[in-house]
């Protein structure tokens, strides 16, 4: 711990050289923490190594303080994700809301923290991590920065994806924070609900695309956030009935999502579709999604309630699809798709 001390310290002492209106690592309100050096647990990149994993123990609800130290990037780092992997939730691997700990934590629309001036080349924090709520819970974080200026975007499902490291040797910490003795497993299965709305808006406003990672519904004119995150959208037509379509072959016709999110298409991410069956979707395991056998189109139309339907996600996890209700037509508040998905937890790509 005494280096990332020492690398914090350096830090504050250019800054402060730069500036005095500021002292080093002033934020508005309670933010980050600069490490003091007398913190218990941490990790130190690249001097620990590229990929780090650490265990610790604490009590129910404890906010752990675990620093962070990242240095000698490839190239400088514009963004630091942490995903967050609470065993035996239905959510699964997720973002992890650093705000509810650190409200004055700058994050970008897609969860990430956002780097500035000197943390580019030498990021060294404080990260409050939420210990399990119960005796035996697990709680698994994965922390990683990416690099690209404009282009920094990462992706919580593939922490190489623009890794500031490179790809010969991609940072990754991980964090497993046990309350007491564990008896928690992880699921390896997510489960979500959701209700999508017929009409997307021509300007590209509507919530038309679900991320199969979180459930979360996204906007099309977001999209430099959060395309990373979209698998699937929706639509109804005369023509075609309930339609689900791939994120990267989404009807231009209906809505041109490359003119209105300012994206690449290449960015957009595959999802492939087959009809299934309630049997199956009932009796759903993270070990039998696995083995689902799934089409090669990227679009699924003529949906019916009741309906189920396999699928796979650009990154190579299955799961299903039941359609729970459907109000049929066109209108943009009064029509919609509800349904509920089963998906397996890869969590990020090793």
């Amino acid at each position: 711990m005494k280096q990332i001390l020492k690398s914090a310290l350096i830090t504050c002492s250019f800054v402060f050289a730069m500036t005095s209106l500021t002292s080093c690592g002033t934020e508005t309100g309670p933010g980050l923490e600069d490490p003091t050096g007398t913190e218990e647990y941490g990790a130190n990149i690249p001097e620990d190594g590229y990929k780090v994993e650490k265990e610790i123990t604490a009590t129910p609800n404890e906010i752990v303080k675990f620093a962070v130290n990242f240095s000698g990037s490839e190239k400088k780092m514009d963004r630091l994700y942490i995903s967050q992997n609470v065993w035996g939730s239905s959510k699964g691997t997720v973002a992890y809301d650093i705000n509810e700990q650190a409200p004055a934590a700058d994050t970008k629309k897609d969860g990430s923290l956002d780097l500035d001036g000197e943390e580019k080349t030498v990021y060294s924090k404080t990260l409050p991590l939420k210990a399990p709520s119960q005796a035996g819970g697990v709680v698994v974080y994965k922390i990683w920065p990416t690099a690209g200026a404009l282009t920094a975007k990462g992706d919580f499902r593939d922490y190489t994806k623009r890794n500031a490291y490179g790809e010969k040797n991609p940072a990754l910490i991980t964090v497993k924070i046990t309350a007491g003795n564990a008896s928690a497993s992880a699921t390896g299965m997510k489960v979500f609900t959701k209700k999508i709305f017929a009409a997307p808006a021509s300007d590209g406003s509507s919530k038309s695309f679900i991320s199969a990672y979180n459930g979360q519904l996204y906007k099309i004119n977001e999209a430099k956030e959060s395309v990373a995150l979209w698998d699937f959208g929706y639509y109804y037509l005369n023509s075609t009935g309930a339609t689900f379509e791939s994120a990267f072959d989404y009807r231009d016709d209906i809505v041109d999502v490359v003119a209105k999110s300012d994206v690449e298409r290449s960015q957009l991410n595959k999802c492939y579709f087959k009809k299934s069956n309630s049997t199956t979707f009932d009796n759903a395991s993270a070990s039998s999604l696995g083995e689902l056998q799934v089409g090669t189109t990227q679009k699924i139309e003529g949906l019916e309630k009741n309906d189920v339907i396999a699928f796979k996600d650009a990154y190579g996890a299955k799961g299903l699809i039941k359609v729970t209700d459907l109000k049929k037509g066109m209108s943009p508040t009064n029509d919609y798709i509800e349904i509920t998905i089963k998906v397996q937890d890869l969590s990020v790509k090793n």
